[in-house]
């Protein structure tokens, strides 16, 4: 599952909304959220995201 992938990456599940993936390390945030066919990736950091 594609859910399985993200968190073995680090990344949390919400419980609000479980198309939403967390990251925080440090002062750094990311967040995933995913879409039928579509992912948003939106981060304090362009390291994280690449």
């Amino acid at each position: 599952k594609l859910s399985d992938l993200f968190i073995s990456s680090g990344y949390k599940q919400s419980h609000a909304d479980h198309s939403l993936f967390i990251k925080h390390n440090g002062d750094e945030f990311t967040a995933l959220l995913i879409y039928v066919d579509d992912i948003v990736l939106t981060g304090n950091t362009v390291v994280e995201m690449t």
